[in-house]
């Protein structure tokens, strides 16, 4: 602990992620259930509501990317199943 400069447990685990930290925050990803609704109807419905930071993933068709920070977890999309909220790369492995 004194090796990393830190006095506590506390100061030890700030000062450790406060360095994991990217210096440029990832975009947020979502996949869109096509068994719900279709890519065009999400992406619309979200440009609607003012998420002006929305496009289509490049290689996989059905993911949105969104501006780093953007909270979905409440959104009606989510809570119907529509959109599903990933890490970017988790559609690839599957």
């Amino acid at each position: 602990m004194e090796d990393a400069g830190a006095q506590s447990p506390e100061e030890l685990l700030l000062s450790t992620a406060t360095e994991q930290q990217p210096a440029t925050p990832h975009p947020r990803t979502a996949r869109v259930n096509t068994l719900k609704t279709t890519v065009a109807a999400a992406l619309q419905q979200l440009q609607q509501e003012g998420y002006e930071r929305v496009h289509v993933d490049e290689l996989l068709p059905d993911l949105l990317v969104l501006a780093p920070g953007t909270d979905l977890h409440d959104h009606s999309l989510v809570k119907q199943g529509a959109l599903i909220l990933q890490v970017g790369s988790a559609p690839v492995s599957s």
